[in-house]
């Protein structure tokens, strides 16, 4: 049910210099940018209604300025009144920017304000053009857009009451200038941010001329406020009902809460009639409390009708409110403090000096050493190793991606680093080297395999025929026939282990980029963008590529031995294994041995054929294949030993330690360390934020231990006895 008037000692307290200071740190928290850019919600009351619903004339009877009257007259943005008791009399008008100003235009919106000295020189009209138009800077919006920018009027003066109420556009439901065919939608929109705020009071502004179901202020409050327990509803223009008639019952039982109930009720107003326009508030408060003292009105309670009664029910309820929401709002605050506090600690300690830049970046190498150690001795016990996704992971976690890496690298060198796929006349089976492969390498994931052709599959016989009879005719020594050129095992192994630069050029590729992703995400997690980008393009990348250009290098090293120089082989077991070799191809066929000079043919031994040729093209491929075997193992250790561990990864931690912040020049450290422009506005903007935070919130913590024992009376207090 409605509330009643309070008593003249309830308002007394109201109006008392505490909760004058706890409404005033409300309105300042209102209107600071550090609080509204956490969405904190403070109390507050808003009046809504219909265009024409006689919205103005409440304002002005609340406030004592006059609001435009006129028909059709449709404000672009939310209007805040702050009414203070004060001896002097002040009227003081600016413009608080919405929250996705820009610096440089919530600067120039503050510039601007308006000062009149007392009540009869204010012109709302004239107000409403000039805030309009300076809300247009920065802006290329025509004159009916809507601004989520606040008009502030500050109000000041002996017979002024202690009340805040925000006004907001009337809603509409067509385009008035028929200039915007968005307006409608534009004033909704205004209209919905602020009731959804649960917040927020809601002053809902029915007129009685109109027909009740059809004014929009309704639906408003259905939709925001189901429970009808934040909205007050305030009826005008009841003398416009003929007297007995079936609308103005129906308007008094609204009025009694019978017909649309609200747990705060229903307020009625007379608003100014026709010819009225140049009565003084005081006559115009005259005739309506005459109204209200006559016919069927006269039955309302007084605490429900006129103006006089409905100021300190506002303030009553205002206060009251916010009492209730002050400890939501306390909590808020200090999530928001709790929020920024974070936000400046991430940008990291303010570095203007050489002293400051270079402790920073001494600070950041330590961590970048220690962990690029980790990461290279496989200890992954830091957080920095599991802040990935599985994937972010596999990067940051080098020494098993490098392992993983070398390890299909020889793989794949296994299966298709030889030219040919040479098949004994019976050999049904797997080569020993893709057997050897399997054994080794069981779960090798050959991820760039399909890049590299298969070897070309072809018999011994065949081989022999089409490839070693060649380089054998074009190059016999002096000598006996059957000596075997060196020459042509070199140039035969040089064409089966033709694949192998390809192969290694792309392994090596894998490992820097490998390398490089991690560099990319340690010094990322240690340093903010500016300077990671900087040590990056200044010292990493140069080193890197220095890298690149040693590794590159090696691995030319590495493959001479086998393009330029006579195969070379020390190794005890290779005649070992070239004997094997010839055994197994031969042993078979030697129980049968013929006698010296004679061949045997039809499927019997031919170690011999004309001219020895035959035996000697075999006996070349025997060393070929043999020291290919050996080959192959030592080139994938040196890729892996000497290119990859000795010119890529030993060492990386150096990449960025602290000897090399310490010899940077103070040019160079500036140049690397100091911080951006976005960071300083970053820094200072999170830092004012967190001061005005701050500062509200000792305020309002002040005002909770002052009006606490006397709000608790007041909120405790039945509402009968008020």
């Amino acid at each position: 049910m409605a509330s009643s008037a309070p008593t003249g000692g309830t308002l007394e307290q109201l109006q008392s210099a505490k909760h004058i200071a706890l409404l005033d740190a409300i309105d300042q928290l209102r209107e600071q940018p550090g609080v509204r850019h956490y969405d904190i919600n403070v109390p507050q009351l808003i009046v809504c209604g219909d265009q024409s619903s006689g919205k103005s004339s409440v304002l002005e009877g609340i406030t004592g300025l006059r609001f435009p009257t006129k028909e059709g007259t449709c404000t672009t943005f939310a209007t805040e009144v702050q009414l203070r008791r004060e001896v002097e009399v002040s009227i003081m008008c600016t413009i608080i920017p919405g929250a996705s100003r820009s610096d440089a235009q919530r600067l120039e919106l503050r510039k601007w304000s308006k000062a009149y000295k007392d009540p009869t020189t204010f012109d709302f009209g004239k107000l409403i053009e000039e805030a309009r138009s300076r809300m247009t800077f920065g802006t290329v919006l025509n004159a009916t857009t809507f601004f989520e920018d606040i008009l502030s009027i500050r109000y000041r003066g002996p017979k002024v009451p202690t009340l805040t109420i925000v006004d907001l556009p009337g809603l509409i439901q067509s385009d008035p200038t028929g200039r915007n065919s968005r307006i409608v939608d534009q004033v909704h929109g205004l209209v919905d941010k602020y009731m959804q705020d649960q917040n927020v009071i809601v002053l809902a502004v029915v007129s009685a001329r109109n027909d009740l179901e059809n004014q929009s202020v309704f639906k408003k409050i259905e939709q925001f406020d189901p429970e009808y327990k934040r909205s007050l509803g305030i009826i005008t223009k009841p003398d416009v009902l003929d007297a007995g008639s079936e609308s103005e019952a129906k308007i008094l039982k609204l009025a009694r809460n019978q017909y649309r109930t609200l747990d705060l009720g229903w307020h009625v107003l007379r608003n100014r009639g026709y010819g009225e326009e140049k009565l003084s508030g005081r006559e115009r408060d005259a005739k309506e409390r005459n109204f209200f003292a006559t016919g069927t009105w006269k039955t309302l309670p007084k605490s429900s009708v006129g103006i006089d009664t409905l100021i300190p029910k506002l303030s009553d309820l205002l206060l009251n409110h916010i009492c209730k929401e002050l400890p939501k709002v306390t909590k808020a605050m200090r999530d928001a403090i709790t929020s920024t506090e974070t936000e400046i600690a991430s940008l990291g300690k303010p570095r203007d000096t050489d002293g400051e830049q270079r402790y920073y970046l001494m600070q950041s190498a330590e961590r970048f050493q220690k962990l690029t150690d980790n990461a290279l001795v496989g200890v992954y016990r830091d957080k920095f190793f599991d802040a990935f996704s599985v994937e972010g992971k596999r990067s940051v976690r080098l020494r098993t991606r490098v392992q993983n890496l070398n390890i299909e690298f020889a793989s794949v060198m296994h299966r298709k680093g030889h030219t040919w796929t040479i098949l004994d006349e019976e050999e049904d089976e797997e080569s020993e080297d893709e057997l050897d492969c399997q054994i080794m390498f069981p779960d090798a994931d050959a991820e760039c395999e399909d890049l590299f052709q298969e070897p070309l599959e072809i018999s011994r016989e065949a081989f022999l025929e089409a490839n070693i009879k060649e380089y054998v005719q074009n190059s016999r020594p002096a000598g006996l026939t059957s000596v075997v050129n060196s020459w042509v095992i070199s140039e035969v192994f040089s064409e089966q282990s033709r694949p192998w630069d390809k192969i290694a050029k792309l392994h090596l590729a894998r490992v820097f980029g490998a390398v490089k992703g991690y560099i990319n995400a340690a010094l990322s997690s240690i340093l903010d963008a500016k300077t990671c980008d900087m040590l990056l393009l200044q010292e990493v990348v140069p080193q890197l590529d220095k890298r690149w250009e040693m590794v590159q290098a090696k691995l030319e090293e590495l493959l001479t031995p086998f393009r330029q120089l006579d195969p070379l082989d020390y190794d005890p077991m290779f005649l070992y294994k070239l004997h094997k070799r010839r055994a197994q191809r031969y042993e078979p066929q030697l129980a049968d041995e013929p006698a010296p000079g004679r061949s045997m043919t039809n499927g019997q031994p031919q170690l011999l054929a004309e001219g020895g040729h035959n035996y000697t093209n075999a006996d070349i491929l025997d060393w070929v294949q043999t020291y290919y075997q050996v080959a192959i193992l030592t080139f994938i250790n040196n890729v892996a030993s000497l290119a990859v561990e000795n010119c890529l990864v030993s060492k990386l931690s150096d990449i960025f330690s602290p000897s090399l912040v310490l010899n940077m020049s103070v040019e160079m450290v500036a140049t690397i360390a100091s911080e951006s422009e976005d960071t300083r506005t970053q820094r200072t903007e999170a830092k004012k934020r967190l001061a005005v935070l701050k500062d509200s919130k000792r305020v309002l913590d002040i005002q909770v231990c002052n009006t606490r024992t006397g709000t608790k009376r007041l909120i405790s207090r039945p509402r009968a006895e008020r």
